[in-house]
């Protein structure tokens, strides 16, 4: 009889420490659920702080990770001196980031000189069209560092690209060339952007002139944020609209906004004067 006690009180104690590992585990959990939720509220709410601007990709030129965790906008002119130095800058972030970023470009022809740097727009246009958009680019690019006529190097491309003197006139009045290129410059002027190079990294805008250490630290942490949004079902396809779909639509109207929640309503690095 004392033994069946002894066995009974046994498997009660058993029972008892069964009860209180399962309830510790179970609280464990519980609490690393709390933990998790926490800091997923806490990135978003750091992610929903950072100022973004909607930015429509559209049909512009683009390079880089196919399903890129960061995209980065440029607003260039192809005879802007300025853009053609940031050039290595930018093709230093794609080599480095090569899985993570990818570089769409739109044109904003300077009023300094309006006539050729439209044609140079037009023509990255067609170049585009022919599958040869990057290798004109580079063309001005080394051109630019030469110090070449620009005249001359328009000349040079439009007879590489096999379009003739005429064919070119026509292009420089063609409207689905022109209404394409009037799409860049009204956004540019929408999002604020009084100078190029321009940049938008997931819609947050960077002065083209900021320091390369600093770019590389926007787009790191854009990378973590996206690699967090995608750990969360996000789709790849998907993630730029989401980072941006929220975005100011306008410079103007938006730092309004903001400034009537109390929010600074600074510009990040205050653009120079054009650069030339």
């Amino acid at each position: 009889m004392d033994q069946k006690r002894a066995k009974a009180a046994t498997l009660a104690i058993l029972a008892g420490l069964v009860i209180v590992v399962s309830s510790a585990v179970a609280a464990r959990a519980i609490r690393r659920h709390w933990d998790q939720d926490a800091a997923s509220v806490e990135n978003r709410l750091r992610i929903a702080q950072l100022e973004r601007y909607r930015v429509p990709l559209l049909d512009s030129p683009r390079r880089g990770a196919e399903r890129s965790a960061v995209t980065v906008v440029e607003f260039v002119d192809f005879l802007c001196d300025a853009c053609s130095r940031v050039a290595p800058t930018l093709d230093a972030l794609l080599y480095s980031r090569s899985a993570d970023v990818s570089l769409v470009v739109k044109f904003v022809p300077r009023a300094a000189n309006l006539e050729l740097s439209t044609e140079a727009a037009v023509l990255g246009e067609i170049a585009e069209e022919k599958g040869r958009f990057w290798e004109v680019q580079s063309f001005f690019q080394r051109a630019s560092g030469l110090h070449r006529d620009p005249r001359e190097v328009l000349d040079e491309l439009w007879h590489s690209l096999s379009v003739s003197r005429e064919s070119s006139a026509s292009a420089l009045s063609n409207s689905r060339y022109l209404a394409r290129l009037r799409k860049d410059q009204d956004l540019a002027k929408d999002l604020g952007v009084r100078s190029v190079p321009w940049f938008f990294v997931n819609g947050r805008s960077v002065n083209g002139t900021t320091p390369y250490d600093t770019v590389i630290k926007i787009v790191d942490e854009e990378i973590a944020i996206s690699r967090m949004l995608l750990a969360e079902g996000v789709s790849p396809f998907a993630l730029y609209s989401q980072l941006t779909e929220s975005g100011l639509r306008s410079f103007v109207r938006g730092h309004q906004a903001l400034s009537a929640k109390g929010r600074p309503g600074g510009r990040g690095t205050e653009p120079s004067a054009e650069h030339k």
